[in-house]
């Protein structure tokens, strides 16, 4: 998976990469997250697994297809900083 050289983000490490789909994806470290609990029930080792999700960015042309879904789905609402 090609992905690019590590470097900083808000003062956090990152590793960004783009997937087999070819969606930019990045990991980003974050300091004391070795504390949280973790899920142990699937099938990954815990070693391996992501803890947590730092956060998330979409880009989009249309955004109200996409907005209905997250509205629905899981029951995200809008909310303008």
């Amino acid at each position: 998976m090609k992905h690019a050289t590590p470097s900083r983000c808000f003062g956090q490490p990152v590793l960004a990469f783009t997937d087999p789909d070819g969606v930019h994806r990045a990991l980003v470290g974050i300091a004391g997250a070795e504390r949280e609990s973790i899920w142990s029930g699937g099938a990954i080792p815990k070693d391996e697994a992501i803890w947590g999700f730092h956060g998330v960015t979409l880009l989009l042309e249309a955004a109200a297809p996409t907005a209905a879904v997250l509205a629905g789905v899981p029951g995200f609402a809008e909310s303008r900083a």
